[in-house]
């Protein structure tokens, strides 16, 4: 019994030893042996490594993990987190470093920092790695029902069966303890596998009738919730074979910020060395306050780097609680995409669009949203005939009901086309239409002729 306990104690001295220097997984700082980095800027910003394995490499140049297991971590030292592991043999590119680690780049943009002793220079001129996002130009349809009967989407679904590339089910709402609620729609799946579309499953933080901020605190400040989210999103992609997940967190308070980015990176582990997409639904912006109530907590940057696609939600440049106007004019959408693509790699974005509008009352009061066909319903009605805003580039009226102005401004197919000119002016991937039902019907005829 005491020789036991000895063995166990023993075991316990040389296991803490290990954990503390990190001979598993790379985590000694530096080999003794090892010639340091030459041109160090920041820890990003470097033109070349001299590896202490041997040999000279260049940023963008591959490299080969030389460890048996090499953690990787979320920055330049042991006091990071251990984001993954990595094998010997292993292809990744390099992207920077810093007082002898290196960032690699593996898995279709996955990224994490390892010493730079347990790399060396590859002996291939491609990165041996498995590409799980879909190539070519995407067109998406949100899927989702206003009622019960509600067939619009469906409707729209085999319409544009022949364009869309992929369709986003909205169906599945997580807690602030990371469990995922939702039934799954096994015909919108079925159908869509059957046209070779691309299937992602929507999880959003809807609680009662809106997007909960308390709801995504919870679940984004908290380890514990996090991982059983990741878990669950991993076990829901698998169960129903969906391609991947579109994350729409929404009211997310500015201070998670860093909350959501941990979020966004923990799932991108998970999910990228199973082949599964990671996306996100952000909201627009045209430049980065961190302060913002609405759009503070969502750092492009870094929810770019680990995301396979973003959907910018190019919309509600005037939304329904607010005063009338475009709910996405072109120079609105425009600088939104500048920003965007000036810290996203711009074949990683997907600009979501409109199929609706809002119907305001003049007096201040809230306005109500309409779809194109309700739209033009409401002009018939009222004998009148559309205007187009030559600097907007979108459509509106105005109307009186019980003596009270209104005023719609909604999109439309005319609209559409200045929209995906941005797309190929900027070399974007593709669009993202919310939602399916609600479009002129003229905007699958225009998508096939300007994208593809």
């Amino acid at each position: 019994m005491v020789r036991n306990s000895l063995v166990i104690s023993l075991l316990a001295i040389i296991l803490n030893f290990v954990g503390i220097f990190g001979f598993i997984g790379g985590d000694r700082t530096k080999n003794p042996s090892a010639s340091g980095l030459e041109d160090v800027g920041s820890s990003n910003q470097i033109n070349a490594v001299t590896l202490p394995t041997g040999g000279k490499v260049q940023t963008g140049d591959y490299v080969q993990i030389s460890g048996n297991i090499v953690n990787l971590r979320s920055g330049p030292g042991t006091n990071y987190p251990i984001l993954g592991q990595a094998t010997n043999g292993q292809i990744a590119t390099l992207e920077g470093g810093s007082q002898g680690w290196v960032k690699l780049r593996f898995q279709d943009n996955l990224t994490g920092w390892s010493a730079d002793w347990l790399v060396k220079p590859a002996r291939t001129t491609t990165a041996q790695i498995p590409r799980h996002v879909p190539s070519g130009t995407q067109v998406l349809g949100y899927y989702a029902t206003s009622a019960p009967g509600d067939t619009s989407a469906w409707n729209s679904l085999n319409t544009a069966k022949n364009q869309l590339t992929g369709v986003v089910p909205f169906l599945f709402t997580v807690d602030g303890y990371g469990n995922i609620s939702g039934e799954n729609d096994w015909k919108v799946i079925n159908q869509a596998k059957q046209a070779g579309q691309t299937t992602l499953a929507l999880v959003h933080n809807i609680a009662g009738d809106w997007f909960d901020s308390g709801v995504a605190h919870n679940l984004l400040s908290r380890q514990v919730n996090r991982t059983r989210a990741v878990n669950n999103i991993v076990k829901i992609i698998h169960d129903y074979g969906y391609n991947g997940v579109n994350i729409d967190f929404e009211s997310i308070a500015p201070a998670d910020r860093p909350y959501l980015t941990t979020f966004v990176r923990e799932l991108s582990w998970a999910l990228r060395p199973k082949g599964y997409l990671l996306t996100l639904s952000i909201p627009a912006k045209t430049g980065d306050d961190p302060t913002n109530k609405w759009s503070g907590a969502y750092d492009y940057k870094a929810i770019g780097e680990y995301a396979d696609w973003v959907m910018l939600m190019a919309y509600d440049e005037n939304y329904r609680t607010g005063s009338p106007g475009p709910v996405a004019s072109i120079g609105w959408v425009e600088k939104v995409v500048k920003y965007a693509t000036s810290v996203i790699p711009r074949e990683k974005i997907i600009l979501g669009i409109p199929g609706y509008g809002y119907d305001w009352p003049t007096n201040g009061k809230p306005g109500r949203s309409v779809s194109y066909t309700q739209a033009m319903a409401i002009a018939k009605a009222n004998q009148i005939t559309p205007k187009w805003h030559t600097v907007h580039k979108v459509p509106y009226f105005s109307y009186v009901n019980n003596g009270l102005v209104r005023q719609v401004w909604f999109e439309s197919s005319w609209s559409l086309e200045h929209k995906l000119k941005l797309v190929k002016d900027y070399g974007l991937k593709g669009v993202a239409l919310w939602r399916l039902g609600l479009e002129d019907q003229r905007t699958w005829s225009v998508i096939q002729n300007h994208l593809f």
